[in-house]
């Protein structure tokens, strides 16, 4: 055998080589793409058709099966990280800690990566807010922070007509022993606001706190001064207006969120035609059904809702005090309850 005979060989065993190796790695490929397709449409679709799926975060989601029952799943590492979870409750403030529920006991685990941190122990358990979350064991209510530890000595009677027992700015809503009035405490379990109150809530859109004694409304600022005293019917913190405020009269006015300045007097909210029934110009047997002159109005507001008349050119002719305006003629009109009779100018007849 001659050294060309032996080149020529090693040559044709290297083009061999190469061509199996690069079909091996085309096969590896093509096993690998269809692995990966399987799985992403058993993924999302087997699964999902059977199953609901709540986002987490970008690794992380909760599975639901039938049944009620399902899982917290970690994507990145295909790893269902806790199981037979009924329901989730995620925090609302960017905190790292969600609830889980798992046969009745309540517990938190990590949003990023789905691992359970507090194990499920507790009867009732409230998502973090401000580091802090109310979890209630043995019929006591406390407050826990990340490790599970709790962050003040003091314990509390949950009440069954709490709203929830979050923090904002500081301070919680909590009811007093009888768990009939509700006032607040600051992150060390002080009182900072008397229980006299029936309900205090946060308002969302603003460093408020909203109020209410019996069926009237007030407004607290973030140092829990008395913006508006509980007199008004109605209240409401908007994200963009201001402080819409409804005072005993029905009237409702835009302020600013100083709450001192006025930017509208009266904030109309429905306006509807008045309609009564007449003879027929052309058949005096018969009824037709015309327009009054003027129009009845009401103002944002909560139930039952009152109404007010307004002059064809949107002048306010009396205050929204009525339960209900009809017009029996064409500028004569009943108010309820009263069954009192108005004239197009407003005035009692």
């Amino acid at each position: 055998m001659n050294k060309v005979t032996v080149l020529r060989g090693i040559c044709k065993w290297m083009q061999n080589g190469i061509k199996y190796s690069l079909i091996t790695l085309g096969v590896i490929f093509v096993l690998m793409t269809a692995y990966a397709f399987v799985k992403c449409y058993y993924r999302y679709n087997v699964i999902d058709s059977q199953s609901q799926y709540q986002y987490v975060s970008r690794d992380v989601s909760f599975v639901e099966t039938e049944g009620g029952c399902g899982y917290i799943f970690n994507e990145s590492k295909n790893k269902k990280t806790v199981k037979y979870v009924n329901w989730i409750a995620k925090p609302v403030d960017g905190d790292s800690l969600a609830v889980f529920c798992r046969d009745g006991k309540k517990g938190y685990f990590n949003m990023f990566t789905g691992e359970p941190v507090i194990e499920d122990q507790y009867d009732k358990a409230w998502i973090f807010s401000e580091g802090i979350a109310g979890v209630v064991k043995n019929g006591k209510l406390q407050f826990i922070n990340h490790h599970g530890r709790k962050v003040m000595e003091r314990e509390f009677k949950p009440s069954v007509k709490s709203e929830g027992y979050v923090f904002h700015g500081g301070y919680c809503p909590m009811e007093d022993q009888q768990g009939e009035k509700v006032g607040l405490i600051d992150r060390q379990g002080h009182d900072v606001l008397p229980y006299e109150y029936q309900r205090v809530r946060y308002a969302n859109n603003g460093n408020y706190w909203h109020v209410t004694k019996g069926n009237k409304v007030g407004l607290l600022d973030s140092a829990l001064n008395v913006v508006f005293p509980c007199e008004y019917r109605w209240i409401n913190v908007s994200a963009k207006d201001g402080v819409y405020v409804t005072d005993s009269t029905s009237i409702c006015r835009l302020y600013d969120y100083d709450c001192k300045t006025i930017l509208q007097d009266v904030v109309i909210a429905q306006v509807e035609k008045l309609l009564y029934e007449a003879e027929s110009e052309d058949n005096h047997l018969s009824l037709v059904t015309k327009q009054a002159t003027c129009f009845k109005y009401c103002c944002y507001s909560t139930y039952p809702v009152n109404f007010g008349l307004m002059s064809p050119s949107g002048k306010i002719l009396t205050k929204p005090i009525y339960t209900d305006i009809t017009a029996v003629t064409k500028d004569i009109y009943l108010c309820q309850p009263n069954g009192v009779l108005l004239d197009s100018e407003g005035k009692k007849l």
